[in-house]
C-alpha cells in the first residue's frame, strides 16, 4: 500500500481459504480484458448463487493498513475491491509472481498474449540482491 488503505477508500477484500475450492466462473474473457478489468471485472467472476453458497461457510475479510503494508495471497483466492466512497484515492502497487515450474504458455483461448509491459517471459528464479539483504 503506497498510502493508507482503509474500509472507505476501496480496500482489498478476500475470502480466506477460498483458493482451496474450485469455483467455476461464467463468461468469456474479452480481448484486451486487462485494459478494463481493474476498473470493473465483468467476466470470469462467480455467479451470485455460487457466492451465496460460499458465504454460508466462509466470510469476507477486508485487508487494509498504513502506507508500506504488504499483503501476499494466492491468485486463486476470491478477491475484489469495493468502490472508493472517500475523497482519498486508493494507491497500491500490485506484483504478480509465478512459480518457475509454471512458465508462461500460449493462451488457451483465441487471444494473443498480454502486452510485454504486463508480462515477463523470463521464468528464471528471482534472487535477493546483496543490497536488499543489507538494507532490508
Amino acid at each position: 500500500m503506497l498510502i493508507e488503505n482503509n474500509e472507505f477508500n476501496g480496500s482489498f477484500y478476500v475470502i480466506p481459504e477460498s483458493h482451496k475450492i474450485y469455483i467455476s466462473c461464467a463468461g468469456v474473457t474479452n480481448k484486451k480484458n486487462y485494459a478494463q478489468s481493474l476498473k470493473k471485472q465483468r467476466t470470469g467472476v462467480p455467479r451470485p448463487e455460487t457466492m451465496q453458497r460460499i458465504l454460508q461457510n466462509m466470510e469476507i475479510q477486508s485487508i487494509h493498513g498504513n502506507a508500506g503494508t504488504m499483503a501476499f495471497h494466492d491468485c486463486n483466492i476470491l478477491h475484489a475491491s469495493p468502490d472508493n466512497i472517500s475523497e482519498v484515492p486508493r494507491t497500491v502497487l500490485m506484483l504478480v509472481f509465478n512459480s518457475c515450474d509454471n512458465a508462461l504458455e500460449k493462451p488457451f483461448s483465441y487471444q494473443s498474449p498480454r502486452p510485454k509491459y504486463l508480462r515477463n517471459t523470463d521464468a528464471s528464479a528471482l534472487e535477493l540482491s546483496q543490497t536488499c539483504m543489507q538494507t532490508g
